[in-house]
């Protein structure tokens, strides 16, 4: 594990420890809103990773975008903390461990589906399904189009892949035949 992942990790075992009943769902939620923020603006993004300005600089704009983000008390001091100890720029790393600490409170875990076509809601439904009982906990399901699959899908929970898309069976069986062809 990466020192930075060590350190995110700290600082979002930290805010986990201030979560209060029903904060959780209001801390997780500020996080993800300001990192979607930073990331879609490419100088929030700049401003929030560079070496260049102060932890002092980047306090003062921060401090007005959580200002008119109407975030708590306790995310706001967080958030400053970060940023006085010249943290901001791990930002994401703290919002995706946050994110864990928050799902594993919950008994949920995330799925990522990739598949070769949109999938009816149905199907997503019957997917779901059969992930949570497998898995014994609640399943998010997140969905993405590659159609490069050809066919099939590709689940990945936990860091664990299940690949059941055309294209990696077609791949194997080249091996195979390959193979057996020397």
């Amino acid at each position: 594990m990466s020192n930075s992942k060590l350190i995110a990790k700290r600082y979002a075992k930290a805010l986990w420890s201030t979560v209060k009943n029903g904060s959780a769902d209001e801390f997780s939620k500020n996080l993800e809103e300001l990192n979607a923020l930073i990331e879609e603006d490419l100088k929030l993004k700049n401003l929030a990773k560079s070496p260049i300005f102060t932890s002092d600089e980047k306090l003062k704009v921060f401090s007005e975008i959580f200002e008119k983000l109407s975030f708590s008390k306790e995310m706001i001091n967080f958030l400053k903390l970060l940023a006085e100890k010249d943290r901001f720029s791990l930002l994401a790393e703290v919002n995706e461990e946050f994110r864990q600490l928050y799902l594993n409170s919950r008994k949920t875990k995330e799925a990522h589906v990739q598949t070769a076509y949109e999938l009816s809601q149905a199907q997503k439904e019957k997917i779901t399904q059969v992930l949570e009982a497998a898995l014994d906990v609640k399943v998010n399901l997140e969905v993405t189009i590659n159609e490069a699959l050809v066919a099939g899908l590709i689940v990945n929970v936990d860091g664990r892949s299940i690949d059941a898309s055309l294209k990696s069976n077609l791949n194997e069986l080249k091996q195979e035949l390959l193979h057996a062809e020397a």
